[in-house]
């Protein structure tokens, strides 16, 4: 019988892979697999993804995060493990019979995944949709200011173009930080959003909503955002916020109480020991959740 090795896992069958988890395609179109409401983090409160699977190039795409890979790093988010674990995790989980899910050996290509391309932006209040979303969100006066309207089309792997709107905020490598509840990933070069003010504290967030939901807070409040902030969507940019934070004398962490903020502020924790997590909204999900409780709160109040 033939065993799977480091050098051979990315021969295994995506699409046998999960089957062996118990996940099924819901359609299929050419050499593409689609998943729908596909779980693909272990972790405590991860949201359902809709997963694409190219067989003859061994790949997988994930539309909502943006985030693709081969077998090995589809296990690491699905167990919230490295690499050398999760071929360990195939090899168990395939040792009975490895062949029966080995995917046809075709001639290796490069991989293409979707990519994603401007065509315009816009200023907030331009699109209803877009304008309603961000007042529902409580966080529409601050928008205006801080984002703008952005127009985008995606290309899959067959060149096909599929187009979109959303709010965005532009962070500090001229990519663009998408602000809507489908996509939280980012379009261009990723990085970290600084907003520098006073040297004395250093706000860190890690989406675009909570950094906006802060920002009417502290006007509600009449006391004004004076602190300089951040905004961090994935660990891969932290050393640049260790860097940007290494100057102020406070760090206050505001994220959510989701399991799925802990990762990320940990490893914050852990480059930035004196970092400490914000305790103004300890009862509710997020910052933004505690400000738009508040306005319905106080509108409940003044009739």
């Amino acid at each position: 019988m033939e065993t799977i090795s480091g050098n051979n896992i990315h021969a295994i069958s995506i699409v046998g892979f999960l089957s062996k988890l118990g996940f099924q395609p819901h359609t299929k179109s050419g050499n593409e697999y689609h998943y729908h409401n596909l779980t693909i983090s272990r972790q405590n409160g991860a949201a359902a993804a809709s997963l694409s699977v190219n067989e003859n190039l061994g790949v997988w795409y994930e539309r909502k995060t943006g985030k693709s890979g081969s077998i090995v790093d589809l296990c690491c988010l699905f167990w919230n493990i490295g690499p050398d674990e999760s071929v360990s995790r195939i090899r168990g989980l395939l040792s009975e019979d490895p062949s029966e899910i080995k995917r046809n050996k075709r001639p290796r290509i490069a991989v293409k995944v979707p990519s994603y391309t401007i065509e315009r932006t816009e200023l907030i209040g331009y699109n209803n949709q877009i304008a309603e979303y961000l007042k529902k969100t409580g966080i529409y006066d601050a928008a205006t200011e801080y984002l703008r309207e952005i127009y985008y089309y995606s290309t899959d792997f067959k060149g096909m173009k599929k187009h979109f709107s959303s709010a965005a905020m532009k962070n500090n490598s001229n990519g663009w930080v998408i602000v809507n509840k489908w996509y939280n990933g980012q379009i261009g070069k990723s990085d970290i959003i600084k907003i520098e003010r006073d040297q004395e504290v250093l706000c860190v967030f890690e989406n675009v909503q909570d950094f906006l939901s802060w920002i009417q807070y502290c006007r509600f409040e009449g006391h004004g955002s004076n602190h300089s902030a951040v905004v961090i969507t994935d660990s891969q940019t932290l050393h640049k916020l260790v860097l940007f934070s290494a100057s102020y004398k406070e760090i206050r962490l505001y994220f959510g109480n989701g399991h799925e903020s802990i990762p990320l502020m940990n490893k914050i924790r852990d480059a930035v020991p004196r970092a400490l997590r914000s305790g103004d909204y300890d009862n509710y999900r997020n910052f933004n959740h505690f400000w738009r409780t508040l306005i319905k709160e106080f509108v409940n109040l003044n009739g």
